[in-house]
């Protein structure tokens, strides 16, 4: 018996369709630069403890990350407007793909994005809902 288990809280369950209408948004705290070698840097800026945490945990500034050819031609094509299906699609004609291998490849890619905090996925709304939502407010 555990008494002192942390739970973790269950995630709700996404089909594969609602998954490719999903909209990538890079993390504002982020920003990227290419290398001289063709990968992307991307640097997320770290929380500051504060406290007596903060005089006595070294965090650095920043947490960088390289991503290799694909992965930041799939950075460069997260804009805030693009969803999943759509950059999926972008893969498909850059790189020799088929398309469920560029889905497949592009989710899980996205959520390890998502784990490391670099990016958060939005809901795209149909314009029947998002007109609904704005006569309320």
């Amino acid at each position: 018996m555990r008494l002192f288990r942390r739970r973790r809280p269950q995630l709700p369950t996404v089909s594969l369709e609602e998954a490719l209408k999903m909209i990538p948004v890079k993390n504002p705290n982020t920003e990227s630069t290419t290398t001289a070698s063709g990968e992307m840097s991307v640097r997320l800026r770290m929380p500051r403890p504060r406290g007596v945490l903060q005089r006595l945990l070294p965090v650095p500034e920043f947490r960088t990350f390289i991503l290799d050819k694909v992965g930041g031609f799939v950075w460069e094509n997260i804009d805030g407007e693009r969803n999943v299906r759509e950059i999926a699609n972008l893969l498909v004609r850059s790189f020799k793909m088929t398309r469920e291998e560029a889905e497949i490849s592009l989710l899980r890619y996205l959520q390890m994005l998502s784990t490391r905090g670099l990016i958060y996925l939005r809901v795209e709304m149909n314009r029947e809902e998002d007109q609904r939502l704005n006569q309320r407010g």
